[in-house]
């Protein structure tokens, strides 16, 4: 019986678009910071791995039915697992009474719901990987079928990654996905079995159940699944329109006269809220003693734009990153926000804020950043020290950089000291005036040069009256200003922001996004508050120390044992490569989005081609063992490059961050975006595809059966991986920083070299 690659490739094609579907509708609920996705990942990762390992157990025991048979069981079980796991997503509003639609949650929920929610499916993953390796094996070519499965599970994986990004979220509902999801692991099932003619009226009644799912689902069978899961999801409120764009999930919702537009389950804005939108813009241009230009990032169709051009400014140049954002408002909300669109002074611009900066050469009187709170590191690359470097060589010389970020009127927790002192810092690093109005929400203002800024509640008044416009405002006016502006709650606002104890924020150490996670988690009764501020106190120091006693550890057992230790300091180097492999993964990624902003489409390109590498990398090492044989020199040399690749990238990324700045020419941005980014998520796939073929085969030479090879492998190098998922995008890259990460997982590495070169026996 010849391997089946084609099923070897549609195994990694459901993992991966089972993966991005589901973390694309558990971001909606959890809204997605890169602590939640962290958890998220590392639990699909845990559970995966958790698979394998049972199945190494397992399998060489089963004997229950057929091994076909018992395949073509476990894929249909997969298909009907993505869509129960995609069904359960969106039920979890509902399963979890407790909160409403927009209510955040905290990270003690997220945690075991993404556990329970994510186990089902990927058991099933792990279980069939190491069922198609003990399957399709013999005793001669075990190591060859291994490294076979394993290289197309990966190609099949990276064609998901590109079939998802560039074909299916443009033309599929994500109802219709979790369908298509069923119906080819439904084939499959009819596939594996059509491998014995023995199991043909099998065959026949699978194919048949396969192609009665594909036709149900034009007959009402996905609208069914996408109605009712948009019920359990939203709750009480009316879904009037809901699409995914590649940016993620856009809905618009409707609760009596209050009219409300999410992305990715986080509240854009709601309409009425004139408030808001006045709040954004005007305090920013009352600074200004005429401003002529104005760069809007972000807000605009909440009627922000409307409220800017309410002054006499020749220009407004409004960036929104998301197309489909604009034509949804265009679409549900009436004319009186967003008449600022068609309005001939004003330019709409559909491209990421932060490239946008980086690339043009206008200069402008008033720059506002109208975004959501730094709450996820997408959206912190708005609030760094780079990104205030390169907004002040936008700005004319008496030029105004505004913000505003939630805050408390009454009062401020350490908590929250915390957060807006680590802004307050990072934005008197760049300009040497700086000044925050105090309220619910803070309105910082930044100026280039000192004397222009002014807190003077009379000034802002005289202002407003010479420009004619108080009578088309309905809050920012006289009687509000002296209260917004009250020496009292300056004076106390101004203490707290001294008195703070912050790091600055930047783009290669984005604190401020994990300080706002500290002070969002405070919110609970849970632990998770305790443990994030506690962890905020852990410096670099203790992490290397730690570090150094588990290296010590494990090299005094495996001297002291090193007959029970046996292989398993391959193991131990399976799942530290694991760990560095994502690292790397994250970092890369993170350093893409911070130096040339967030655009998914190349995101995608780093990851298929992180995939593209594994491929090739697991393909060039299984022709290699079958030309040569296994070599533990050949595992050395790639445990060294691992232990090297990290520093190597931190390297690239400090070179591409300083060659980034503004003013770099529009073709160099593009090699870099294209090119460069890429080829560092190949090169890292490629190494870690390189040990996986090589690590199976030597454990083979010991101990016989590829079952327990595969399953052992490949498990402990996926709870390497989601160990290496939680700690860099939680704790490691927000706290210490990228290049702090990227240290921790050389020196991880190079411990696990230890054991490999002091192993005795």
């Amino acid at each position: 019986m010849g391997k089946p690659f084609h099923l070897f490739a549609a195994l990694g094609f459901t993992s991966m678009l089972g993966q991005i579907l589901l973390m694309r509708e558990m971001i909606v609920v959890f809204y997605g910071n890169e602590l939640s996705l962290g958890i998220m990942l590392g639990a699909w990762l845990f559970w995966v791995g958790v698979g394998s390992l049972l199945a190494a157990v397992l399998l060489p025991r089963f004997k229950v039915f057929s091994r076909l048979r018992a395949l073509a069981l476990s894929q249909a079980l997969l298909g009907l697992a993505a869509v129960g796991s995609f069904l359960a997503a969106r039920a979890l509003p509902s399963l979890l009474r407790h909160a409403s639609v927009g209510e955040i949650l905290g990270y003690a929920p997220i945690v075991v719901s993404s556990f329970l929610m994510l186990s089902p499916m990927c058991l099933l993953l792990g279980f069939l990987f190491d069922a198609f390796c003990h399957v399709w094996s013999g005793e001669e070519d075990a190591a060859a079928s291994i490294g076979s499965v394993y290289v197309f599970e990966a190609l099949g994986a990276a064609s998901g990654g590109v079939a998802f990004a560039w074909i299916l979220v443009k033309v599929l509902e994500p109802s219709e996905i979790a369908w298509l999801l069923l119906v080819i692991n439904m084939g499959a099932a009819a596939a594996i079995l059509a491998l014995d003619r023995r199991h043909r009226w099998e065959v026949l009644a699978v194919s048949a159940l396969a192609v009665a799912t594909a036709v149900t689902a034009f007959f009402g069978g996905s609208a069914w699944l996408r109605a009712q899961s948009l019920e359990w999801l939203w709750r009480e409120l009316k879904v009037t329109h809901s699409e995914d764009s590649i940016y993620g999930n856009i809905a618009f919702v409707e609760k009596e006269e209050q009219k409300t537009l999410y992305e990715n389950g986080l509240l854009m804005f709601s309409y009425p809220d004139r408030f808001s939108a006045e709040e954004a813009v005007h305090f920013a241009l009352l600074e200004h003693p005429l401003p002529k230009s104005v760069l809007l990032i972000g807000g605009g169709v909440n009627g922000s734009l409307t409220e800017v051009l309410k002054h006499p400014v020749e220009k407004a140049d409004y960036i929104e990153l998301d197309p489909r954002v604009i034509g949804i408002v265009g679409k549900f909300f009436p004319s009186d926000i967003t008449s600022g669109l068609e309005n001939p002074r004003a330019a709409v611009h559909t491209v990421d804020g932060r490239l946008y900066v980086k690339t043009t050469h206008e200069t402008y009187d008033v720059i506002i950043i109208n975004l959501p709170d730094p709450y996820t590191a997408l959206i912190n690359r708005f609030y760094t020290l780079e990104f205030f470097r390169e907004c002040k060589n936008r700005l004319a010389s008496d030029g105004i950089l505004s913000f505003r970020v939630g805050s408390a009127e009454n009062y401020i927790s350490p908590e929250l000291q915390q957060f807006l002192g680590c802004l307050d810092k990072t934005l008197r690093e760049v300009f040497p005036d700086v000044k925050v109005i105090p309220g619910e929400s803070n309105v910082f203002l930044a100026c280039c040069k000192p004397a222009v800024l002014t807190l003077d509640s009379d000034e802002l008044i005289r202002r407003l009256d010479t420009r004619g416009i108080k009578e088309k405002l309905q809050y920012i006016r006289e009687y509000y200003l002296p209260y917004r502006l009250s020496e009292e709650r300056k004076e106390r606002l101004a203490s707290a922001l001294a008195t703070a104890k912050a790091r600055l924020n930047t783009d290669l150490a984005p604190i401020c996004y994990y300080y706002d996670a500290v002070l969002w988690s405070k919110q609970f009764k849970d632990v998770s508050g305790d443990i994030l501020s506690s962890l905020a106190r852990v410096r670099p120091f203790w992490i290397f120390v730690g570090l150094g006693v588990v290296v010590s550890v494990a090299l005094l057992i495996q001297q002291l044992f090193p007959i029970s230790w046996g292989q398993k300091s391959l193991l131990v180097a399976v799942a530290t490569t694991g760990f560095a492999e994502i690292a790397v993964e994250v970092v890369t990624l993170l350093g893409f989005q911070a130096i040339h902003g967030f655009v998914y489409y190349k995101v995608a390109i780093i990851t298929t081609a992180f995939m593209a590498g594994l491929t090739v990398g697991a393909f060039a090492m299984a022709r290699s063992i079958e030309r040569n044989g296994a070599s533990h020199r050949a595992f050395l040399l790639v445990q060294s490059i691992v232990c090297l690749y990290p520093l190597l990238l931190l390297g690239a990324l400090l070179m591409l961050s300083r060659a980034g700045a503004t003013g770099e020419s529009p073709g160099a941005l593009v090699f870099e975006a294209q090119v460069s980014f890429p080829f560092l998520g190949f090169f890292a796939g490629f190494v870690g595809g390189l040990q996986f073929p090589l690590a199976s085969a030597l454990w083979l030479e010991q101990t016989p059966g590829a079952a327990r090879a595969a399953g052992y492998t490949y498990g402990v190098d996926l709870l390497g991986s989601c160990l290496g998922a939680m700690l860099t995008s939680t704790i490691l890259v927000p706290l210490m920083g990228i290049p702090y990460a990227c240290l921790t997982a050389s020196l991880l590495n190079v411990g696990s070299l230890l054991l490999l070169l002091l192993r005795r026996g």
